[in-house]
């Protein structure tokens, strides 16, 4: 299912056929949900997917689509006066309890798996824009009144739904209210506290946990990524696959070779480091993401509390680092005192950076180092 306006960072592959890792990760609450749906014989007009950064939302929503338009899976029974069977409320009298699931070879699947579906719609953000604005909305209002080319449901993504600006929002608070005849909304969303509550009110939420480790790992090698860095980046990934491919990237892996060096010598990748973050938003991100984990380690395993570290490859580093912080601060509990604080920083960063100069945070942050080894 091809977006018809472009995203930025958009994935070279499409959503489907999702991989099925993914899928049984989401299992609870995405089978559940559908086996539920079909049961009731009816599927929520509006539909939210909560869930962290990178959890799979996006493809989540794509393949709920193929499923609900799938012409073997039970949503799209028509009726003499319905064009949707179950979708308004028809009984099944197929049986109950199983997740139904998409055939693959209707007409309504291959196209889903071709990129090409007649009655779907992702609106999201453009390649050259931060925020979803009410002009993208239009076409689907100027379509209402309008069913189905297939004769099943239309459906609309919303992905990183977030992202509407006050003007977009407002503009589909009615027809969330009272959606068409047929027609079924699909909403992503990291937070859904950074939405409109007038918008969360008008939605089923469905949350989705971040993935598993495991799981992380899988992709990964799906992915084909460098099987030496699979371990390392499904740790570091945190639940987010979007997470440890942007850090397998050949830069953001010179970057970490930098932060760790950093760590022992700050002097020495002081301004490599904020070249790096002032360079892109999304880099400085990446860096905020790898500072954030490594202080964690440290903080973790210097109380003895930890399984572990995450840095599995920069163990070495951080023990190093810790010792050297520890006498050069006094202690072991100032050094703690040091990480958390500069935790307590990054967390400020992360909201000050949508604002203030990249450059002047970078340096904000990183010079306390300096007298930390």
């Amino acid at each position: 299912m091809a977006a018809k306006s472009k995203k930025r960072d958009e994935p070279s592959n499409l959503p489907l056929p999702i991989a099925p890792e993914l899928l049984t990760a989401h299992q609870n609450p995405i089978g559940n949900a559908l086996a539920q749906w079909k049961e009731q014989g009816r599927v929520p007009p509006v539909l939210l997917l909560a869930g962290p950064r990178g959890c799979g939302k996006r493809d989540i929503a794509f393949y709920l689509a193929q499923t609900l338009q799938c012409e073997n899976a039970g949503f799209a029974e028509k009726g003499e006066d319905a064009h949707f069977g179950l979708l308004l409320g028809a009984e099944s009298s197929a049986s109950v309890g199983a997740a139904p699931i998409p055939c693959g070879t209707c007409g309504s699947c291959l196209r889903a798996l071709s990129g090409q579906p007649l009655d779907f719609r992702e609106i999201t953000a453009l390649e050259d824009s931060e925020i979803l604005k009410i002009d993208q909305f239009r076409e689907m209002k100027e379509s209402l009144g309008f069913s189905g080319f297939t004769g099943g449901s239309r459906i609309f993504l919303i992905t990183d739904a977030e992202r509407m600006n006050v003007q977009a929002a407002n503009s589909i608070l009615k027809i969330l209210e009272e959606p068409p005849r047929g027609w079924i909304f699909l909403l992503t969303v990291s937070d859904a506290s950074l939405l409109p509550t007038t918008i969360v009110s008008r939605c089923q939420m469905l949350r989705m946990r971040p993935l598993p480790e495991e799981t992380l790992r899988a992709l990964l090698i799906r992915a084909e990524l460098p099987r030496e860095r699979v371990n390392v980046l499904a740790a570091l990934g945190q639940g987010s696959l979007a997470r440890a491919i942007e850090l397998s990237g050949e830069k953001a892996w010179e970057m970490r070779g930098i932060l760790l060096q950093f760590l022992l010598q700050p002097q020495a990748s002081f301004h490599p480091l904020i070249d790096y973050a002032a360079a892109e938003s999304t880099q400085f991100r990446i860096l905020l993401d790898q500072f954030e984990q490594i202080l964690n380690d440290l903080i973790v395993n210097a109380k003895g509390t930890g399984p572990g570290y995450k840095n599995q490859d920069a163990r070495k580093v951080l023990e190093d680092h810790s010792a050297r912080c520890a006498k050069r601060k006094g202690g072991m509990d100032a050094a703690v005192t040091f990480w958390i604080d500069r935790s307590e920083r990054l967390f400020k960063i992360r909201r000050e950076m949508k604002v203030l100069n990249a450059k002047i945070l970078a340096g904000d942050f990183l010079s306390p180092w300096m007298d930390a080894v």
